[in-house]
């Protein structure tokens, strides 16, 4: 399945763990200056295949996606999960997203904040009860597993943003 949208003022991006300060060096987080005419195309798709893991086999079923946020002007697609291309002369820098509680938010603008505040939160106060109640926020992304997640790409071009990927 393949959605397009916009997003009209872009501020702010995060995707992280929902559990992460912005210290954590697996986390993407960007402020921009009121960026405007940005467009996204996410891509997902069922996942139902076989995977082996120490001479035991297991059937996975899932999602996998990819998300691609491209200034309005920018040469570049999202061809297919993890496949995009973009213009020469691109610089990349490439961003690790690591997770350690099966969990990934993807936030822009206000949910960029939201995501924010629930970290901030739950690590100024780690007692045990709030940290079971709090555990699963409901703008989290359950990923039934822990490790690194992907990867958001950072295009730019003679120093401007021309698009971002994700996973």
């Amino acid at each position: 399945m393949r959605y397009k949208g916009d997003i009209k003022n872009l501020d702010k991006i995060v995707v992280s763990d929902p559990h992460y300060m912005p210290d954590v060096w697996c986390r993407y987080e960007r402020n921009f200056e009121k960026m405007d005419n940005w467009k996204v195309i996410f891509l997902i798709k069922e996942v139902d295949e076989i995977q082996e893991y120490e001479g035991t086999e297991f059937n996975v079923k899932g999602l996998d996606f990819s998300i691609l946020i491209k200034r309005e002007n920018s040469i570049s697609n999202l061809l297919d999960i993890g496949k995009y291309v973009h213009a020469k002369g691109v610089t990349m820098n490439d961003t690790e997203i690591g997770i350690n509680t099966a969990q990934v938010c993807i936030g822009v603008n206000e949910k960029a904040i939201e995501i924010n505040n629930f970290a901030k939160r739950i690590n100024n106060n780690m007692n045990i009860d709030s940290l079971f109640s709090e555990y699963n926020p409901p703008f989290a992304i359950q990923t039934m597993s822990d490790g690194i997640l992907g990867t958001v790409t950072e295009g730019t071009k003679n120093g401007f943003y021309s698009y971002k990927w994700f996973l």
